[in-house]
Parts: C-alpha cells; structure tokens; sequence
C-alpha cells in the first residue's frame, strides 16, 4: 500500500529534489515538487485536490510513467520503500512557491465557482448569469499556459453541461447555435 497523504506531504517537503510518487499508470508530484517540476523540467498540467483527512487543498501535477525516461527519470531508480522516484532539484530552497501556490487555488477555486452555476439544459447563459461569471475569471497572475488550462477546463465543464440537455455536433466539440 502506498504512503498516507501526510506522509507525502512531508516526504516531497523535506526533500531538496522532485519526488514522483507512483500512482497507478501516472507518477505524480504534491505541492512544492509540482511547483519544481513545472519551473525546472517542462510545464504541465496543475490540478488542486481537496484532501478531507487534511483539511486542505493540495496542488499537484502528473504524468504518465511511459514519459519519465523522456524527462531525465530512470525507471530502474524506483524506491519501493516509499513508492516513489527522485529528480535532484536544480533550485535550493522553495522562494516564490507560496505565491504560486496562491494562484493555482484562485485559478481552482475561480474555476470551480463558476462551473458550479452554469444553467442546465439549454438554459441562456445571459439569463443564468454565466457570462457574468466568466467575466469574473480573474488570469492576473497566471501563466499564459496556467491562463489557458483554466480555460480550457471551464469550455469542457461547459459542453458537458450543454451535453446534458444540448446537442453537441458529433466530432465537434462546440455547441450547436
């Protein structure tokens, strides 16, 4: 079994590296070795995960195990102990994280309220307010990268709600007028 969420926490935080736990078909870096990842090895995807044991929201990123020999990882070098691989850091010390951190919960947590009021069905948008709550996206702060997966994560909520009662065109993700 692998390691409780606290204990990654604490094993990534202590570490001066990237630690990539092993998580199925994927090996995923938490909090400060996601912010590493993305700022030294290559930009990806960064998701936020409420933890309820914790209390908390974790910022995490990942990628497929496939993939880790194309970015300096060796397969070979898995620690069973503690399910996980290492890349040594290129940076000391975690300056700048905390702002990065902020921003990835304001981006979630922008994201998720507006989603959350999108009209069912063939609602208008107009009439539900959601123009309104994409308006109040606020991207200050954020990556054109980051900006963008915020985005684009919004425009498929939203054609999965349109889907519900809508008529995607099949092979085309955007909805019909």
């Amino acid at each position: 079994m692998g390691l409780q969420w606290s204990e990654r926490l604490a094993l990534q935080q202590h570490d001066a590296g990237i630690v990539l736990f092993r998580e199925g078909m994927f090996a995923r870096m938490y909090e400060v070795g996601a912010w590493r990842f993305v700022r030294q090895v290559r930009p990806l995807k960064i998701s936020v995960r409420r933890i309820k044991k914790l209390g908390q929201d974790v910022v995490y990123c990942g990628l497929p195990i496939a993939s880790l020999p194309a970015v300096g990882v060796a397969l070979e070098s898995y620690d069973e102990t503690n399910a996980c691989w290492r890349l040594p850091g290129s940076e000391a010390g975690v300056v700048g994280f905390d702002e990065w951190r902020c921003l990835q919960l304001k981006a979630a947590h922008a994201l998720a309220g507006a989603v959350a009021g999108f009209p069912p069905g063939n609602g208008s948008l107009a009439s539900a307010g959601w123009l309104e709550r994409i308006a109040a996206l606020d991207p200050t702060g954020l990556s054109p990268m980051e900006a963008w997966a915020c985005l684009n994560a919004l425009r498929r909520e939203a054609l999965l709600k349109l889907g519900e009662g809508g008529n995607p065109q099949k092979g085309d993700d955007r909805p019909n007028p």
